[in-house]
């Protein structure tokens, strides 16, 4: 069984490649959901690190801790 890393590195490895092959546009987006704890923190956080590798600048947006409509929130902030 692949632990917890190995899942992670393997989901963060796939949507790099999807990112890269997909050409930017409106309907270009991706869900990455999972249950608390699950590590989609460290999934975006491992994306991030790959594609600042790559030469992007990516830009990581967290609402404030505990907010319950944290994806308003953090679009808001960005705005």
């Amino acid at each position: 069984m692949k632990a917890i890393d190995d899942q992670q590195r393997a989901t963060a490895d796939l949507l790099v490649r999807d990112l890269l092959d997909t050409p930017a546009a409106p309907r270009a987006v991706w869900n990455l959901a999972g249950t608390v704890g699950s590590g989609k923190s460290l999934v975006l956080r491992m994306i991030q690190q790959s594609l600042t590798e790559r030469g992007f600048s990516p830009l990581m947006v967290n609402a404030p801790a505990g907010d319950v409509d944290a994806a308003s929130i953090a679009l808001a902030g960005t705005a």
